[in-house]
């Protein structure tokens, strides 16, 4: 049977794993029930479902976009 000094580094030690690993999420794609490109792990409580045509339009509007964040981000928040 482990002592509490036993558990409490095992503890310790899990917690510093912890802490070094990033907090950000996975983004993951699937496809959805009528075709569309479901997006998981953005930081939203539901995933972003995108068809690929909007997809598409989105990959080609993304440097403007970009461009435009940067430009903003004073005023845009940060999650």
């Amino acid at each position: 049977m482990a002592t509490n000094k036993e558990l409490q580094a095992e503890i310790d030690a899990l917690k510093s794993q912890l802490a070094a690993k990033p907090a950000q999420a996975t983004v993951s794609c699937k496809v959805g029930e009528k075709g569309g490109v479901v997006i998981c792990g953005l930081g939203n409580r539901f995933p972003t479902t995108l068809y690929y045509a909007q997809l598409h339009r989105l990959n080609e509007a993304m440097p403007g976009i970009m461009k435009w964040a940067e430009k903003n981000k004073h005023s845009l928040a940060m999650k």
